[in-house]
């Protein structure tokens, strides 16, 4: 590959001089690190990073190459990759493309060469802060306009996930599974591929609804409970969804929410959300159990958590994590909501919670109704 400067410039004025690789376009986003050790290709198909600048703190991103099954999605969602190196050849027997490759179908640009470590502090003391990628020179004024123009205007706004258009490729993922047990309506705020798969797996119907949906229409289909998906963004912004979701409370519905669909959830049941200093992304964050006092250890993906002290007595808090003690999980004490803050289906990462969360509520829904158990 052939060696070009490029540059990521901070809000804060600062300057980081290294290697452009991948696509040819110059990006503003805001930056988060994410510590996971593979999956890379997983993490840049979430639509949950919609907006973002992904910086991996392990050095050796890029190295098995990619291939189509590892998407979570049809495209990538983010804005840049920030790694340490300059992806090398893949050694994988899996791979399609080599990471570069990849990135540059996708006109996703990769800046490399960089202190990855200092950066990563920078955010973790500070932060999540506004970056711009560049692929050339440009006047350090002129980026921090640019920065600034983007953060007061545009912000939440191209944070926001629209399933419109793509919940055609999705609402037909049943493949006509004849002993299914259970109808589930998903939500899809970014809704990944794996919690579709996982769903599938526990023979479920499924169908999948645009995130602006109307609550008669799926109110129409009659399903047995509602996935709430994860998605990226400020919570407080999907004004729309949250009176949806109230609806669904209204009619008692068994709802589970997943990460945003969690924050959701969290709020249309009456709590408030706060926002994290530079968030939770990788998969290797314990989760303990309240009831149990096992811990998980799970994916994490999201910058915002239900802030505990605003939580409705109506609510008891199932699981939290041993990094800062925030809320993890949560059921309502009287009807089945529950909500899970980090990535059950566990794409990537580990899945040993997958049945406390999911099959445990499958299954609580299958009481209801009053049918044999999903496994």
């Amino acid at each position: 590959m052939k060696k070009k400067l490029s540059y990521l410039i901070l809000e804060t004025g600062e300057i980081y001089t290294g290697v452009g690789y991948g696509g040819e376009v110059n990006v503003i986003g805001e930056l988060v690190f994410n510590t996971s050790m593979t999956g890379y290709q997983e993490v840049i198909t979430d639509p949950s990073y919609k907006g973002q600048i992904i910086t991996f703190t392990y050095p050796h991103i890029g190295n098995i190459g990619t291939c189509n099954n590892d998407n979570e999605s049809n495209q990538t969602w983010l804005k840049a990759v920030i790694t340490r190196e300059v992806p090398t050849k893949p050694s994988n027997w899996k791979s399609e493309k080599s990471f570069e490759e990849y990135l540059v179908d996708n006109n996703l640009l990769g800046l490399a060469e960089i202190d990855t470590r200092k950066l990563v502090k920078q955010i973790r003391d500070y932060g999540n802060v506004i970056g711009m990628v560049v692929r050339d020179k440009i006047e350090q004024q002129d980026a921090l306009n640019q920065i600034f123009e983007y953060k007061n205007n545009h912000l939440d706004r191209n944070s926001l996930f629209s399933s419109a258009g793509r919940i055609q490729q999705i609402s037909d993922y049943n493949k006509n599974n004849k002993s299914t047990k259970l109808h589930v309506a998903v939500i899809d705020f970014g809704c990944k591929i794996t919690i579709l798969n996982m769903l599938e797996k526990f023979n479920c119907k499924i169908t999948t609804f645009n995130s602006d949906c109307s609550f008669n229409k799926v109110k129409h289909l009659k399903p047995d409970a509602v996935i709430l998906s994860n998605g990226p963004g400020n919570p407080e912004s999907y004004t729309r969804a949250i009176a949806f979701i109230k609806d669904i409370i209204r009619e008692q519905i068994p709802i589970l929410g997943i990460c945003l669909g969690h924050q959701l959830l969290g709020i249309a049941l009456g709590a408030k959300i706060e926002k994290l200093q530079f968030g939770h992304h990788g998969i290797n964050h314990p989760v303990k159990d309240l009831t149990t006092n096992k811990v998980f250890i799970t994916s994490q993906n999201h910058n915002y958590v239900i802030d505990k002290v605003t939580l409705p007595s109506t609510i008891s808090v199932t699981y939290i994590s041993l990094f800062d003690n925030n809320i993890q999980g949560f059921t309502h004490n009287e009807h089945p909501f529950v909500g899970f803050q980090g990535h059950p289906e566990g794409g990537p990462g580990p899945i040993d919670i997958q049945d406390n969360i999911v099959e445990k509520f499958l299954n609580k829904v299958c009481s209801i109704k009053k049918t044999s158990y999903i496994t």
